[in-house]
């Protein structure tokens, strides 16, 4: 499983809102060659986005029987993976100088990891279990090979992701952007899909049909926008994916200038006060911007990064308190990688100073909210 930012958002009021449409399944999303997307957008017809993925293969260059002899072998890379070598013993053939397709299939199954071998026609195919353009196969070398024929030149997978079994967030909105320009998609907190009309206000609306595939976790409900309304204005999101960061709070105060045009940030671990930006703004032109100062490399947050929604009119967020959510760490198997939080910490210490002096003595309360939709380095 791939490690995933915790995130949430900071709500500001005011505008048109889009409709939206959450996945309720996490990527990466398993599919099948042509599984769609279909979408009803702003009251027009069915749109579709259409997913694809072939894999990579090869035929040998002819017919059984293969005259093979005790001890060949052959060689072959999956998927750009480690060379793996299948070494063919008489002792699985009933004649090895008298080979079958069936039989030489069934050793090289027996032996490779991430592809296999059908005998169509009696013909030897060998297929990557990939499907997509992520998949690859290529015989390296082996002595059998003389006898088998298979093509040096390696064989590459086609499509429109990389691997059809493993699409990720990113890919998705690449391929529904693309097919139906009317909606963005963008990866909600947990990984799930988040599908949003590029129009706002009561017009605008996204419906997902039933032909759309059940792996991207959609309902069928026809999603409105509104005229106006509280509306998400800022995204914020664990610096790095792993649960660490869901124990971090985001708090909204009014601005320490006064000024009704901008507002305080700060970031709580564990109950702690880590960080604070004072009188930020929503305006981009302006020097205290709030994504050019928490997300600045070198004088802005270690904990988290901001993305501004780029909310109509640019309202500022009131106070308010927020709790990231969704992330989650990396796993293979039974093993489980984790973020590494304390050394998040000990980096954010000589900060803290600086949020001592700001006013964190006095935890003010703030009406809670939580939000847990997008969370991705590159997404709107």
């Amino acid at each position: 499983m791939t490690a995933v930012c915790a995130a949430g958002f900071l709500v500001a009021g005011g505008g048109p809102t889009p409709g939206i449409l959450l996945g309720a399944t996490p990527g990466p999303f398993v599919l099948r060659d042509s599984d769609v997307i279909r979408l009803a957008v702003d009251g027009a017809a069915d749109a579709d986005a259409v997913f694809n993925g072939s894999a990579a293969a090869m035929a040998a260059g002819g017919a059984s029987p293969y005259a093979l002899a005790d001890g060949m072998d052959l060689l072959l890379r999956i998927d750009n993976g480690l060379e793996q070598t299948v070494l063919f013993s008489a002792a699985d053939f009933a004649d090895i100088a008298n080979a079958t397709a069936t039989e030489i299939a069934a050793a090289i199954n027996a032996r490779i990891v991430g592809g296999r071998v059908t005998t169509p026609g009696g013909i030897l195919r060998l297929a990557s279990d990939t499907e997509g353009t992520a998949s690859r196969i290529q015989v390296t070398g082996g002595s059998a090979n003389a006898v088998l024929a298979f093509p040096d030149a390696a064989s590459v997978g086609g499509g429109n992701v990389a691997n059809l079994r493993a699409v990720e967030v990113a890919e998705v909105k690449a391929v529904v952007e693309t097919a139906i320009p009317t909606v963005q998609v963008e990866p909600g907190a947990g990984g799930v899909l988040d599908i949003r009309t590029v129009a706002t206000g009561p017009a605008a609306s996204v419906q997902a049909n039933a032909a759309t595939a059940a792996a991207f976790g959609l309902d069928t409900a026809l999603h409105k926008g509104t005229a106006s309304g509280t509306a998400p204005a800022v995204r914020v999101e664990g610096k790095d994916p792993g649960a660490y960061a869901n124990r971090i709070e985001i708090e909204v105060r009014a601005a320490t200038n006064g000024s009704p045009g901008a507002f305080d940030l700060l970031v709580v671990d564990d109950g702690t006060y880590r960080e604070s930006f004072p009188n930020l703004s929503m305006d981009p032109d302006d020097a205290r911007y709030v994504e050019r100062i928490v997300n600045d490399v070198r004088t802005g947050s270690v904990y988290v990064r901001v993305i501004d929604q780029l909310l109509e009119g640019a309202p500022v967020p009131p106070p308010q308190i927020m709790i990231l959510a969704g992330g989650s760490d990396a796993s293979w198997g039974s093993t489980t990688r984790t973020s590494s939080a304390p050394s998040l910490a000990r980096r954010a210490s000589a900060r803290s100073t600086r949020c001592r002096s700001f006013r964190c003595s006095s935890f003010r309360a703030a009406p809670r909210l939580l939000f847990t939709r997008r969370c991705s380095a590159t997404a709107r």
